[in-house]
């Protein structure tokens, strides 16, 4: 190991290993404001705000929604990178004083042999430190990406809503995601739609061309 045998592929693979641990941190980063919107206008519908809104804010409400969500894919798809190798180095880097990477490929100021001989031990030495690193720490990543927990906060509320809801919860969601041609989901309100209806409309009069309807004219005493 004095003379860096070996050294490389092993780093190579830890860089791998943290380009990995780097991956979902920037899944999340990319795709969060698309869960959050998501994740907030169902905590509406399963509460229930459509029954209690009339059909033309509901309907502005899910044009709102729609044009909300192809924004929000379109800036995910935008912002999504991958971790690259630079980034790799640096989290490994940060796990150990001495940034034993950044160490790897300095070079000396003097080329003379002596130097060259220290300059390698010490590479050795560190590059030994960083193939050793097993656990990678996030927090302070996590911390940056996310600093209220709502990648935590925002599940919750969905599932309590979704409790709430009931049986309900996905007749509530349907009508949500297509507020204008959304039937009623009270059965109760339907029936008095219905009722109201049928009272407003005015009761047939019979036609005259009927047999029954006419009335015979009275006949002249003889």
């Amino acid at each position: 190991m004095a003379d860096g045998f070996g050294l490389r592929e092993k780093l190579d693979a830890r860089i791998g290993a943290a380009r990995r641990s780097l991956l979902l941190p920037a899944i999340v980063r990319t795709v969060g404001p698309l869960g959050l919107w998501i994740g907030a206008f169902a905590v509406l519908w399963l509460a229930g705000v459509n029954e209690a809104i009339p059909p033309e804010s509901r309907a502005v409400l899910g044009v709102i929604f729609w044009l909300g969500l192809a924004a929000t894919i379109w800036l995910a798809f935008r912002n999504w990178r991958r971790p690259t190798d630079g980034e790799a180095r640096n989290l490994i880097d940060e796990q150990i004083e001495g940034r034993p990477l950044s160490v790897w490929v300095d070079r000396p100021s003097r080329s003379d042999t002596q130097t060259w001989k220290l300059w390698h031990a010490h590479r050795d030495r560190m590059a030994a430190l960083a193939v050793n690193v097993r656990k990678f720490d996030m927090g302070a990543r996590w911390k940056r990406i996310d600093p209220l927990y709502l990648r935590f906060i925002a599940p919750v509320l969905v599932l309590a809503a979704a409790l709430f809801a009931g049986a309900n919860g996905a007749d509530r969601l349907r009508n949500g995601l297509a507020p204008i041609s959304a039937p009623c989901s009270a059965p109760t309100s339907c029936r008095l739609k219905r009722g109201s209806r049928r009272r407003s409309t005015p009761a047939a009069r019979p036609s005259s061309s009927h047999p029954a309807s006419r009335r015979q004219p009275p006949k002249a005493p003889r």
